[in-house]
């Protein structure tokens, strides 16, 4: 009688951060994984383990920085394999935006904005607030595109005072971020939007 033995392999993914010298770190692995197995980050170790500084885009590349085929199957073999996995992170800290919900929001939270795509937002109101007291401090990065179809938000009893335009205050200023002290917005293109003014609240002087 003879017996067969096989080696015990190891075969798993790697979750890999590239280091800005070109290194690869590894963040974190998923181990006993089958031959043919696809990858699935089910314990959502690319968030979990975001590198500080950075903000995870919610998609994986390969090696070779093409996005992660979801078809791919681990190739197996006779020897312990892994396979390495990039998430994309993005340099900053950033609120990833994908729908007119998470656009207001993001907005609204302190935080950068980075969109993934166009968003309409159907006639849905958009805006910090108004009025010019109400800063926006933040980095909205658009990747190119848009953002349509919404209202101006504005609280028309948010009223300011500024010298430069009105020394005696009462201003109500409308305007999408209100304030922008420290902000840098860039590569969005804003359109289709509307503005209903209602000035009967009896302290305004003057609207900007």
């Amino acid at each position: 009688l003879y017996a067969y033995w096989r080696p015990r392999v190891n075969y798993s993914y790697n979750l890999c951060f590239r280091e800005e010298d070109g290194s690869v770190r590894v963040l974190a692995t998923y181990d006993g994984k089958s031959e043919g197995e696809p990858f699935v980050d089910d314990l959502n170790y690319a968030q979990k383990y975001t590198p500080a500084g950075y903000t995870f885009l919610g998609t994986y590349e390969d090696e070779n920085g093409d996005p992660w085929n979801e078809d791919f199957g681990h190739p197996g073999g006779d020897e312990d394999t892994a396979v390495n996995v990039f998430p994309v992170y993005v340099e900053g800290v950033f609120n990833v935006v994908r729908t007119a919900n998470e656009l207001q929001r993001a907005l609204n939270s302190g935080r950068g904005v980075y969109l993934m795509n166009d968003i309409d937002m159907e006639g849905e109101a958009l805006g910090i607030g108004g009025g010019s007291e109400v800063n926006y401090d933040s980095e909205f990065r658009g990747n190119g595109f848009t953002v349509s179809d919404f209202t101006i938000a504005y609280n028309v009893s948010r009223l300011v005072s500024i010298p430069e335009l009105d020394q005696e205050g009462n201003l109500l200023c409308i305007s999408l971020f209100g304030n922008l002290q420290g902000a840098a917005i860039s590569d969005v293109t804003f359109k289709d939007f509307t503005m209903t003014l209602d000035a009967n609240y009896s302290r305004i002087r003057r609207v900007y």
